[in-house]
């Protein structure tokens, strides 16, 4: 069985426009220098969108029987996408000169819930097949 057959692509393409305007209005506003917890929250989202593209990915190239072989590795792949995307987007933010980058405490604080986000949806496939 596929996971999320139908509603996977409509969810993963929401996520990421909620993330694009969310991003986009901190940045505008200064939401990021008002409130310092709404990093770990977009960083959090970005790691669970990312962690959906991969199980969308998964999906189309029939990978998912990945997850019902070794669900372990199945956590360790979405989780790892997730990481590498984060680490793509601190690579952005440094070549940006981004000026919310404040040090490598940072950085790794944003790779680490980068990783939670996958790790959440990677769980969620296991829970929503519990629910069906």
């Amino acid at each position: 069985m596929k996971l999320f057959k139908k509603d996977l692509p409509f969810f993963v393409f929401a996520l990421f426009l909620i993330l694009v305007v969310s991003n986009l209005f901190a940045y505008k506003f200064f939401l990021y220098w008002r409130w310092w917890w709404l990093d770990i929250i977009i960083h959090t989202l970005g790691g669970v969108w990312l962690g959906f593209v991969m199980l969308s990915l998964l999906n189309i190239f029939g990978g998912i029987t990945v997850r019902e072989k070794s669900p372990t590795l199945f956590v360790i792949i979405v989780m790892s996408f997730a990481s590498f995307g984060g680490m793509l987007w601190e690579f952005l933010e440094y070549m940006l000169k981004n000026t919310l980058q404040i040090g490598i405490r940072d950085t790794i604080y944003d790779l680490f819930f980068d990783t939670v986000g996958g790790l959440i949806a990677a769980l969620s496939t296991f829970v929503r097949n519990e629910v069906d």
